[in-house]
């Protein structure tokens, strides 16, 4: 049985190449203002067309907290 694997509060494009390339099945990004994870909805759109660049298939959760 596959394994799951999500890493959450991603910041930066590096953070989400290494998620990706350490074997990450989902990427996650915080909204919650106060959250020092925080990404703006622009930052997370950028972030989100890397995850989804062919090949890596990634499903993405946007969390509040």
């Amino acid at each position: 049985m596959p394994m799951d694997i999500k890493i959450c509060g991603l910041k930066t494009e590096e953070a989400v190449r290494a998620a990706i390339a350490g074997g990450a099945t989902h990427v996650g990004f915080i909204f919650f203002a106060k959250s020092p994870r925080h990404v703006d909805v622009e930052t997370a759109a950028r972030l989100a067309a890397l995850a989804r660049s062919p090949g890596s298939r990634l499903p993405l959760d946007g969390g509040g907290r």
